[in-house]
């Protein structure tokens, strides 16, 4: 018997070693008479001198309030008995089918992963999709280059369209899965990156103008990508609908052993 006693802040715990349950039944009846609560617990001290007894005692997750009725036996034994069975089970191996089910458990949670991960637009995105936009800029350099030494027209329109067009095109396919913020996605790097294409602020210099018809192309592209977007998912969406993450069946449990097989009345016959 541990008895617990408190005076401000300090409390100190004292051990009362009992071999007669009968000597102990007397203790507990005095000490029940002036109201001091009772508690079960499956704490076992073996340094008193410990000034943390007394709190390790309170804090027993196996505390268990009780009620002194004459016999500590009739209380204690069930106790001890329920935290032995408890103990057992969780030291118990797994069964074949509590196995399979944790097993199916793991697999759903790993498909709810993945299911989580193609939600994002940047992880979906993959290096071969960002390689675009480096060689994007560099196509895009050399035609600023080619409009300042004259071999190419500043205000022609085409060649601006089809980089910006045939790099949407491929970004999208090279994706490893596509998701609508994309397109954003598209537009603000390629117009990010060619506010950098600039090699005069003279507004009558060719690469300044050609970097411009770059830009206003990169800002109104927006709506354009939209629809290759919509038309590359349709074409690809069989490519993607296999590379999605196999979804775990329904969980099937082991048949009951007790009833495979031929049963004692059956018959066989040839």
């Amino acid at each position: 018997m541990y008895l617990v006693a408190g005076e401000g802040q300090t409390e100190r715990a004292v051990a009362v070693p009992f071999t007669d349950p009968m000597e102990a039944n007397r203790w507990l009846e005095v000490i029940g008479r002036r109201d001091i609560p009772l508690y079960l617990t499956s704490i076992i001290i073996q340094d008193l001198g410990d000034e943390s007894v007394a709190s390790l005692l309170r804090e027993d997750e196996d505390l268990e309030r009780s009620e002194f009725d004459g016999n500590m036996e009739r209380q204690f034994r069930p106790y001890l008995d329920r935290l032995v069975q408890e103990n057992e089970e969780e030291d118990r191996e797994l069964t074949e089918e509590e196995l399979n089910q944790l097993e199916y458990e793991m697999k759903l949670l790993e498909y709810e992963e993945a299911l989580q991960k193609r939600r994002s637009a940047f992880r979906g995105t993959g290096l071969l999709a960002w390689l675009i936009f480096p060689v994007q800029f560099a196509i895009g350099f050399w035609l600023t280059r080619q409009a300042e030494l004259g071999n190419a027209d500043p205000e022609q329109r085409l060649y601006p369209i089809l980089l910006v067009a045939l790099s949407a095109i491929l970004f999208f396919f090279l994706v490893k899965w596509m998701r609508w913020l994309q397109i954003i996605m598209f537009s603000l790097v390629t117009f990010i990156s060619f506010m950098f294409l600039d090699f005069s602020e003279i507004e009558t210099d060719p690469s300044y103008q050609m970097s411009s018809m770059l830009l206003a192309i990169a800002m109104l592209s927006l709506p354009v990508v939209g629809l290759f977007y919509l038309g590359i998912r349709y074409i690809r969406k069989g490519r993607d609908a296999r590379n999605l993450p196999p979804m775990p069946g329904p969980y099937q449990p082991l048949p009951d052993k007790d009833k495979v097989g031929i049963q004692s009345g059956d018959h066989l016959s040839t």
